[in-house]
């Protein structure tokens, strides 16, 4: 009379294991790759909204928490994360609000019509489409931002006549 199996052998347990920890360390490569992609792209998106928000901002009010202001200014820097910007009173000529706007995304070049440039200062008036972008001598119509998170790099165009920031391809420079 032949008896019955009632279990499993180790080699089979040590089989069936040995499957499960291959298919879960493929998975777990390729969904910690794809968190890490989504949080550069979050701060891409960060950085633009936050440059938007402001942009907006300043285009319906010339208020910022109660104090009336002339002249916002963006100032962006090579090797910073993300930018600061500072409300002015043209009257007093009073530097009211100064801010730094932190983010993942560091600013590797800024690139003008001529050159490459360490910072530029975008400033914009209340109530105006566009905006005047500078640096200490110079006047520029467009620039383009390269930033960087987690070894991408990601590239913005920044226009005086409508003043938002329109990302492009970095191939593109």
């Amino acid at each position: 009379m032949k008896s019955k199996k009632n279990g499993y052998t180790l080699f089979e347990i040590m089989i069936v294991l040995g499957i499960i920890i291959i298919i879960m360390t493929v998975t777990m490569r390729f969904s910690s790759s794809r968190i890490d992609d989504l949080q550069v792209q979050t701060s891409k998106d960060d950085f633009k909204n936050n440059y938007e928000q402001l942009l907006l901002s300043n285009m319906s009010s010339n208020y910022h928490n109660g104090e009336r202001y002339s002249k916002l200014i963006i100032g962006m820097q090579s090797g910073f994360n993300g930018f600061t910007y500072t409300l002015e009173d043209e009257v007093g000529g009073s530097k009211i609000y100064t801010e730094f706007s932190n983010n993942k995304q560091i600013v590797n070049k800024i690139i003008t019509e001529t050159e490459e440039q360490s910072e530029i200062q975008i400033q914009l008036t209340p109530y105006k489409i566009g905006c005047e972008i500078s640096t200490e001598n110079n006047s520029y119509s467009q620039a383009v931002i390269q930033t960087q998170a987690k070894n991408k790099t990601y590239c913005f165009t920044l226009d005086t006549n409508i003043c938002k920031l329109e990302s492009i391809s970095c191939s593109q420079l």
